[in-house]
Protein backbone atom coordinates (compact mmCIF):
# COMPACT_ATOMS: atom_id res chain seq x y z
CA UNK A 1 0.00 0.00 0.00
CA UNK A 2 1.67 3.55 -1.04
CA UNK A 3 -0.04 6.85 0.69
CA UNK A 4 0.00 10.40 -1.26
CA UNK A 5 2.14 12.71 -0.32
CA UNK A 6 0.76 15.55 2.57
CA UNK A 7 3.65 17.89 0.62
CA UNK A 8 0.91 17.99 -2.54
CA UNK A 9 -1.30 19.61 0.02
CA UNK A 10 -3.33 16.11 -0.28
CA UNK A 11 -4.38 13.85 3.11
CA UNK A 12 -2.89 10.64 3.15
CA UNK A 13 -4.96 8.11 1.38
CA UNK A 14 -4.21 4.23 0.74
CA UNK A 15 -4.39 2.63 -2.74
CA UNK A 16 -6.08 -0.49 -3.61
CA UNK A 17 -5.65 -2.27 -6.73
CA UNK A 18 -8.09 -4.84 -8.48
CA UNK A 19 -7.24 -6.76 -11.57
CA UNK A 20 -10.59 -6.78 -14.02
CA UNK A 21 -10.33 -10.47 -16.73
CA UNK A 22 -11.41 -9.05 -19.99
CA UNK A 23 -13.55 -12.59 -19.98
CA UNK A 24 -15.97 -11.20 -17.30
CA UNK A 25 -15.13 -7.13 -17.76
CA UNK A 26 -15.03 -5.47 -21.07
CA UNK A 27 -12.36 -2.90 -21.75
CA UNK A 28 -14.69 -0.27 -22.75
CA UNK A 29 -16.78 -0.73 -20.13
CA UNK A 30 -14.03 -0.11 -17.65
CA UNK A 31 -13.10 3.06 -19.59
CA UNK A 32 -16.64 4.07 -19.66
CA UNK A 33 -17.03 3.53 -16.08
CA UNK A 34 -13.78 5.56 -15.01
CA UNK A 35 -14.85 8.44 -17.15
CA UNK A 36 -18.38 7.96 -14.83
CA UNK A 37 -16.32 8.36 -11.80
CA UNK A 38 -13.71 10.26 -12.61
CA UNK A 39 -15.24 13.18 -10.17
CA UNK A 40 -15.21 11.27 -7.17
CA UNK A 41 -12.49 8.56 -7.71
CA UNK A 42 -9.18 8.77 -9.05
CA UNK A 43 -7.93 5.23 -10.98
CA UNK A 44 -5.42 4.31 -13.32
CA UNK A 45 -6.11 1.59 -15.67
CA UNK A 46 -3.64 -0.31 -17.74
CA UNK A 47 -4.68 -3.23 -20.01
CA UNK A 48 -2.37 -6.00 -20.59
CA UNK A 49 -2.62 -9.69 -21.44
CA UNK A 50 -6.49 -10.14 -21.21
CA UNK A 51 -6.77 -8.17 -18.43
CA UNK A 52 -6.74 -4.80 -17.23
CA UNK A 53 -4.68 -3.50 -14.15
CA UNK A 54 -6.78 -0.90 -12.30
CA UNK A 55 -5.07 1.48 -8.91
CA UNK A 56 -7.32 3.29 -7.10
CA UNK A 57 -5.91 6.23 -5.09
CA UNK A 58 -8.67 5.50 -2.54
CA UNK A 59 -10.19 2.07 -0.71
CA UNK A 60 -13.54 1.23 0.11
CA UNK A 61 -17.27 1.20 -1.13
CA UNK A 62 -16.81 4.02 -3.90
CA UNK A 63 -13.95 1.12 -5.61
CA UNK A 64 -16.48 -1.30 -4.89
CA UNK A 65 -19.25 0.86 -6.47
CA UNK A 66 -16.35 1.12 -9.11
CA UNK A 67 -16.39 -2.77 -9.81
CA UNK A 68 -20.26 -3.07 -9.71
CA UNK A 69 -20.59 -0.58 -12.56
CA UNK A 70 -18.35 -1.92 -14.58
CA UNK A 71 -19.29 -5.11 -14.39
CA UNK A 72 -23.12 -3.96 -15.29
CA UNK A 73 -21.77 -2.16 -18.15
CA UNK A 74 -20.10 -5.37 -19.70
CA UNK A 75 -23.43 -7.72 -18.65
CA UNK A 76 -25.30 -5.30 -20.71
CA UNK A 77 -22.71 -5.07 -23.71
CA UNK A 78 -22.68 -8.79 -23.73
CA UNK A 79 -26.65 -8.91 -24.16
CA UNK A 80 -26.74 -6.45 -26.57
CA UNK A 81 -24.05 -8.17 -28.35
CA UNK A 82 -26.03 -11.80 -28.30
CA UNK A 83 -29.59 -10.11 -29.23
CA UNK A 84 -27.64 -8.05 -31.96
CA UNK A 85 -26.43 -11.04 -33.65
Amino acid sequence: MTLRSPSLGRTLVPESTRDFDHSIYYPAALQETATAYAEILDVKLDAQDGATHATFHDEGMVVDAFCNHALFLSIQAHRDAEQSS
